[in-house]
């Protein structure tokens, strides 16, 4: 009887789990469009500009996906070199979104701080390259995985092709298109991305949080 009530609990849990994860979900992907709205329609931006909620809210995503995988690199030693080249990896791309105000000392600019945190990530990684391969297997899979990977997917991939002027939307709004159509959808696209990102980095931190205390408390 204890065994079918424990099986019960854990069904009952992942039903409320998955329940709770559709909600949060649906939170995050309506948030995107409640943003630009907030720029397009309270801020009354044409488009959205370097200068727009929208941008800071995909820069401030993006540090706090850096931050998290960088703090969990000091406190993971045996997932050190993996870690780090994710934070590294987000960073490259935390710094490309500033693009606009490292254009300010020169056009491209943005490109050489990219490229330095992304050798002194690789190097670093390279003193620690026992723990690349095998946390990079163990990450494969899991919750936080899924949620990078199609945030990625959406902001690499999708946000580039379907927020293509020159591939789709020319050809079909012909003389009534508008750049600022094109901007709003990519940036859009480009924000759920980061979300879904965020997400993802979250589930990361405090799963492997649980996983440290748990291990103090048995090794206490």
């Amino acid at each position: 009887m204890d065994r079918q009530e424990s099986v019960m609990n854990g069904t009952k849990i992942k039903i409320i789990t998955g329940i709770k994860d559709l909600f949060l979900l649906t939170l995050l992907t309506l948030a995107a469009p409640f943003v630009i709205a907030i720029d397009v329609l309270i801020i009354g931006f044409k488009g959205i500009p370097e200068t727009s909620v929208t941008e800071l809210m995909q820069e401030c995503l993006l540090f706090i996906s850096t931050v998290l995988f960088g703090t969990r690199a000091l406190r993971m030693p045996k997932s050190r070199g993996f870690l780090v080249l994710v934070s590294g990896f987000f960073a490259c791309l935390f710094i490309r979104e500033l693009d606009a105000y490292f254009d300010k000392i020169h056009h491209g600019f943005w490109l050489w701080p990219a490229l330095s945190i992304a050798v002194a990530a690789i190097i670093f990684a390279l003193f620690y390259r026992k723990t690349i391969a095998r946390p990079m297997a163990d990450f494969i899979g899991t919750k936080s995985y899924y949620h990078l990977l199609f945030g990625l997917i959406i902001l690499l991939v999708l946000s580039r092709v379907l927020g293509s002027g020159t591939l789709l939307w020319k050809p079909v709004m012909g003389e009534a298109y508008d750049y600022a159509f094109k901007s709003t959808l990519q940036e859009g696209l480009e924000l759920f991305g980061y979300m879904l990102i965020a997400y993802g980095s979250f589930l990361f931190y405090r799963q492997s949080k649980c996983t440290e205390n748990d291990e103090h408390a048995v090794t206490g």
